[in-house]
């Protein structure tokens, strides 16, 4: 078990102490159930009531609820970014084995780094170039001419097919899928002919990709996830899309192909971005969101109906249907108002 003290903790995330510096911290909490030696964190105003019956030993605030904490006080400018810190410290995953195990399948044209750790049953493909301290789960398929940078990590069973680029310091998890075919299929009288998808997939460096989501391969140029991208669970990237940097996309989030998606933008969970448009740098489109244009301003951008009481939704639905004819009759009275003004 890890054990810190309360000092250790604040030279970390750099912040001021209020208390015990010398206390010790072996574990983290929720503020509603940390007790003993556990540290916790307090970064939304909506749990502020929790604090002062929280018997976690420290928490990570900020210097407005600092006076009200019966703990010692961690005091930061952003407790949720200093919390993320604190929890590489607590990290349970085990270290990976180094080395390459001999029941991994290596093409003789590959080139693997140093301090590499292959597990079992990993395959490495024709002309693959794996950089050094990269990390290969047990069962991953790595295609022919995929690179792969310095401490990247392809967890259990990921899939890269050919031609698939890799950053340094990605983190790709069990399930993903990276360079499959994009949708793309032209019509033949009541056949489809198959568009044979010739590009690769980019993804630079910092990226982190969620378990058994997809990045289609371009159909013609790559598709590209561009630097420090985060991808969650259940997500998918369709053909030719560019994804720009530091950009968000929650769980069941899709984007279709050929769209360009700017920086910093905040894509929620379960939204449906349609294909060949442009979304704007800082843009947030909310959960369950309906994009089927182009997004030309930063904001935020909402479409899904929120979740309601059965009888209040079908009344809406009513009313929603009947949307045109209400404007029909609301537009006829004000021709009706303004004949009559004019009299």
């Amino acid at each position: 078990m890890a054990t810190f003290t309360v000092k250790q903790i604040a030279e970390i995330i750099g912040a001021k102490i209020i208390g015990d510096e010398n206390a010790e911290i072996d574990a983290l909490a929720q503020l509603t159930e940390a007790k003993g030696n556990e540290l916790s964190f307090l970064s939304d105003k909506r749990y502020a009531k929790s604090l002062q019956s929280s018997q976690a030993a420290a928490v990570i605030l900020r210097e407005q609820f600092a006076e009200s904490c019966p703990a010692i006080s961690l005091v930061v400018d952003d407790p949720y970014q200093a919390f993320a810190k604190v929890s590489r410290l607590f990290a349970t995953e085990p270290a990976p084995v180094a080395g390459i195990h001999p029941t991994a399948i290596i093409a003789k044209t590959a080139v693997i780094g140093a301090n590499v750790s292959i597990a079992p049953y990993a395959v490495i493909g024709e002309n693959v170039v794996i950089g050094n301290s990269v990390v290969i789960g047990s069962g991953a398929s790595i295609g022919a001419n995929c690179t792969i940078g310095d401490n990247s990590k392809l967890y259990a069973n990921v899939t890269l097919y050919h031609q698939v680029e890799v950053g340094k310091r990605c983190v790709i998890h069990s399930g993903a899928v990276i360079g499959a075919d994009g949708f793309g299929f032209a019509p033949v009288g009541e056949t489809w002919e198959k568009i044979e998808q010739i590009g690769g997939v980019v993804i630079e460096d910092d990226v982190d990709i969620g378990a058994n989501s997809t990045v289609d391969r371009g159909a013609i140029k790559d598709t590209i996830l561009r630097q420090g991208v985060k991808i969650d669970n259940l997500c998918q990237v369709g053909h030719n899309c560019d994804i720009g940097e530091n950009s968000v996309m929650a769980g069941c989030a899709g984007v279709a192909g050929s769209t360009k998606v700017g920086k910093h933008v905040l894509i929620g969970g379960a939204s449906a971005v349609s294909g060949h448009i442009e979304v704007a740098d800082g843009a947030q489109l909310m959960g369950g969101s309906m994009v089927i244009g182009d997004v030309k301003d930063s904001g935020a951008y909402s479409s899904a109906v929120p979740a309601m009481p059965v009888k209040e939704w079908r009344k809406t639905m009513v009313l929603l249907r009947r949307l045109d004819e209400m404007s029909a009759k609301l537009k006829a009275l004000e021709k009706k108002v303004d004949s009559s003004d004019s009299a």
